[in-house]
């Protein structure tokens, strides 16, 4: 059985190419760790995605999208983010939306 190892998927770093021992297990955690991207946003619709997979702990970024750190501390939520990629899920969440009545807190970060 021939197998091509190329998958035609958008990935968070251009592309993905699976290095281990082709097996049931190993392409099974391959697709699970690279099946969203690296931070996803949780909402309403993403919501199953996150919590419909494996990984059952989850690191959450909240912040206001409308903040002027927003930017700076996405891109360095997702540099951590990297470290952990397959074992921690790792989300945003818009903080206007989460906490309306307290838009004062700027960011958080939970584990």
């Amino acid at each position: 059985m021939r197998v091509n190892r190329e998958c035609i998927c958008q990935f968070d770093e251009g592309r993905m190419d699976m290095t281990d021992a082709i097996d049931a297990d190993a392409v099974k955690q391959f697709v699970m760790a690279n099946r969203l991207p690296l931070v996803i946003e949780f909402t309403q619709d993403s919501a199953a995605k996150i919590f419909g997979g494996d990984v059952k702990n989850h690191m959450l970024l909240f912040v206001s999208k409308k903040a002027d750190e927003f930017q700076s501390h996405f891109d360095t939520f997702k540099q951590v983010a990297q470290n952990f990629k397959g074992k921690v899920g790792n989300n945003h969440m818009d903080m206007i939306t989460f906490n309306p009545l307290n838009p004062s807190v700027a960011i958080w970060v939970q584990l």
